[in-house]
Formats: C-alpha cells, structure tokens, sequence
C-alpha cells in the first residue's frame, strides 16, 4: 500500500510477488518527499529477492541524496542488519524482541522455540544430537515456532540426523512454512527414514518420557 512517501507492506512474502513489490518500489521512489519510509513491522520474514529490490531502491535514493527510513519486526530489522543494510538507510525496529532460544526435550520429541536465526548454529546441533541419544527410535523435531533459520543451522541439523540415520532413527520434523521450504530445498529426507510436515499437522509418534 502506497500513501505518499510511504509503502507498507502486509501479508505473505511469497517469491511471485517480488515483481510487483519492485514496481511498488520504483513507485515509492517517484515522490517527491526527500525521505521515503519503507513499513514491514506486518512481517517476520523476507526473502533474498525483496532484500535485493530493497538495496538497489536504497542505492538509487542515495545516489539522489535522498533517505530511506525501514520500519521492521524485530525478525526483518535483524535481517537487514546483517546484510549490511544499515550502512545506506536507517533501520529502525518496532515490536518487541525476540524470546531467548529453548530446546526442550520432551520424551522422544525437541521442541524449539525463539529467534533460532540470531542463536548459535551450534546449540540447534547439540540439541539434536542429544535427542538422537535417547532410547527412542521414533524421533520428533518440532520446529512449528520457528520463524527462520541460517544455512549454518541447516549444517549441523544435517549432520545431526545423519548421526540419527546410523542409529537407524526415524525422525519427523514439524515445521513452519518458511523453515520448511528450506529443509525440503537441501534434500533433508535423503538421509534416511526423515520425513518434514507442516506445523498443526499431527504426527501421531510424540512419545511420553
């Protein structure tokens, strides 16, 4: 939604949509206020095509001294931070922070839940691999309060849920759609007996301790 110098942005960030949020920018960047406001306190996540049309609508404002304020959740304002995004525009963050991360083990099920993306990738590995060491061979991750997670984090998982392969686990991982598409992208069920579903999908293999 453009009002004037300001776009908002609501709803899901899916990758088909990346065209018509760059012509929303390219909109943005013809009015005629010499601070444009870029509003995703609505979102959680964005992926690397919006971050991209972003940058270069940032670029394109500097170059015509002109500044760009980002109003984001604290999930989105992280994400630009990383990405250097800061250093061209002002981020600013609204909402409340993340809760710290817990890996709970639950009988034969971890339960993650918290900013995982801002945590040690090493923490979600040792997590795993203490569940693999469990007596039980069917395996519950439940990931469904998980917003996103890093590439790093997709490492050690993997390389925990090999440990379970040899152990002969079977391991089903609940997750939100976000973090699924991500493990369903690196091929995660060839390692064995793995299977991903989505959050609110019951599994019917959560075991008491």
């Amino acid at each position: 939604m453009l009002e004037g110098n300001r776009l908002t942005v609501r709803g899901e960030i899916v990758p088909r949509m990346e065209a018509q949020f760059a012509e929303a920018l390219s909109e943005l960047l013809k009015s005629d206020q010499k601070e444009l406001v870029i509003d995703l306190t609505d979102l959680d996540y964005l992926s690397s095509g919006y971050v991209g049309a972003m940058c270069l609508l940032v670029h394109m404002a500097t170059q015509a001294k002109r500044s760009v304020v980002v109003i984001a959740s604290p999930e989105v304002g992280h994400m630009l931070t990383l990405t250097g995004l800061d250093k061209l525009a002002q981020i600013r963050i609204e909402g409340e922070e993340p809760p710290s991360v817990e890996y709970a083990i639950r009988g034969n099920a971890l339960v993650v839940r918290g900013n995982v993306f801002n945590d040690k990738f090493e923490a979600l590995g040792a997590a795993v691999r203490k569940l693999v060491g469990t007596k039980h061979q069917d395996l519950v991750i439940d990931m469904s309060r998980v917003a996103r997670i890093r590439g790093s984090h997709l490492g050690v998982l993997a390389a925990a849920l090999a440990d379970a392969e040899q152990k002969e686990c079977s391991v089903t991982i609940i997750a939100a759609k976000a973090v699924r598409s991500l493990l369903e992208a690196v091929n995660l069920c060839s390692l064995g007996k793995i299977q991903i579903i989505p959050a609110g999908q019951p599994t019917g293999k959560v075991e008491k301790d």
